[in-house]
């Protein structure tokens, strides 16, 4: 038994199997996903079970080996799939940096955040940091218990679109997840973010 405390393999699950077969068929598309930081402004909403106040794109893995897996899985989907790291390390997948409220880190990564004049690699370093712990918005409510987001040994890929895009504000977010908005994981501009599984042929 080996005593790694991560996994050769990076986990990624959803709650629906006809999202599991287009990734199986397609790859994996960049989705808009509401995020809290730890800003006054999200811990505000937060508490009082309101949306964050912006989304990121993103494409979400966990390196937990099986045996750890239970829970992540009940928050996330029952519906998932495995690739090796060496697969993650290939496309740009990263571990994503954990922080808190007394962390050094917290204030620079709110300012880079909020600072669309910044240079696009920092707006984009920006979009890999996650609290230590929070709420979690998902299926459209925020949910009643934080999560210890530092259990979930996260890797992330977010594409490099426009720094502006990449913390999009909750009110553009509802636009283009409407069914008439044209969201990141629509037409052509998807392709040029996509994750292609290997041993797909794509077009």
């Amino acid at each position: 038994m080996s005593d790694n405390v991560s996994a050769n393999v990076l986990f990624h699950f959803t709650s629906s199997i006809d999202h599991l077969e287009s990734i199986l068929r397609d790859g994996f598309f960049p989705h808009y996903c509401p995020e809290y930081t730890l800003g006054p402004e999200d811990r505000r909403a937060a508490s009082k079970g309101q949306p964050p106040a912006s989304a990121i794109p993103m494409v979400c893995f966990c390196d937990l080996p099986l045996a750890l897996i239970r829970k992540h899985h009940k928050l996330y989907g029952p519906y998932g799939i495995g690739l090796t790291k060496g697969w993650g390390l290939q496309h740009r997948v990263a571990p994503v940096i954990y922080t808190h409220l007394n962390a050094q880190t917290h204030r620079p990564v709110l300012q880079l955040a909020a600072d669309e004049e910044a240079p696009p690699e920092l707006r984009l370093l920006a979009a890999y940091v996650k609290p230590f712990r929070g709420r979690v918005w998902r299926n459209g409510r925020c949910r009643r218990r934080s999560v210890r987001f530092y259990d979930e040994r996260e890797w992330r890929y977010v594409p490099a679109v426009d720094p502006r895009q990449i913390f999009l504000a909750w009110n553009a977010y509802n636009i283009i997840t409407s069914p008439s908005g044209g969201g990141l994981s629509s037409g052509s501009r998807a392709k040029a973010h996509c994750l292609f599984l290997p041993g797909l042929f794509h077009t």
